[in-house]
């Protein structure tokens, strides 16, 4: 962002969010969906969490590689469409340092940038019945605390008496807010699509 360019120790790595907070979002959007749907969902840490299991479920995640071991593995396997730092530069791709995200060569960092978006947990575009991998992931994070509530919020419904599934109702395929989110509402919105 322009703010980083002006002053980059202003964008240095913030502190990611707690193992505490992660576990209270993932409560929080459980209960949302609890009430939508009256069915319950199980919440696993990462650790947790076998490779194994992604086939045969759709998987809310929490977190960034840094923080969610689960993540890291789908970021190793190319799987997601955005690309956690530290990584160097790729091609005609920017480098993303430590502590942001880049979606394609755009390059998110500094404090209170969250984040959601969907990534097939497969490769290529073929699916079958009888071929297990047609699932997909919901990835909710942030560069730090004030990020992760910001895209925790997107998830709540607008209109509390028409409860619905958290992020199912005109959700794109990413979202990416800034730090003024809180107060902007769409206005601060970096990028979506």
């Amino acid at each position: 962002s322009d703010a980083c360019t002006a002053s980059p120790a202003a964008c240095s790595a913030q502190p990611p969010p707690s193992p505490a907070l992660l576990h209270a979002s993932a409560v929080y959007l459980a209960n949302l969906h609890r009430s939508a749907y009256d069915t319950n969902v199980e919440i696993l840490s990462d650790q947790r969490m076998a490779p194994s299991l992604a086939p045969s479920h759709n998987l809310l995640l929490l977190g960034s590689p840094s923080s969610n071991a689960y993540i890291a593995f789908l970021q190793a396997e190319g799987l997601l469409p955005v690309r956690f730092g530290p990584l160097p530069q790729t091609g005609p791709l920017p480098p993303v340092p430590t502590g942001a995200l880049a979606l394609g060569p755009c390059v998110f960092r500094g404090p209170g940038i969250g984040f959601a978006f969907t990534a097939p947990l497969r490769r290529g575009f073929s699916y079958s019945p009888s071929s297990p991998g047609g699932r997909i992931a919901l990835v909710v994070g942030g560069t730090d605390e004030q990020g992760l509530r910001d895209a925790v919020s997107m998830g709540v419904p607008t209109i509390p008496p028409m409860v619905r599934s958290p992020y199912s109702n005109l959700h794109p395929d990413f979202i990416i807010t800034g730090p003024s989110f809180g107060w902007k509402g769409i206005g601060g919105i970096l990028a979506a699509g």
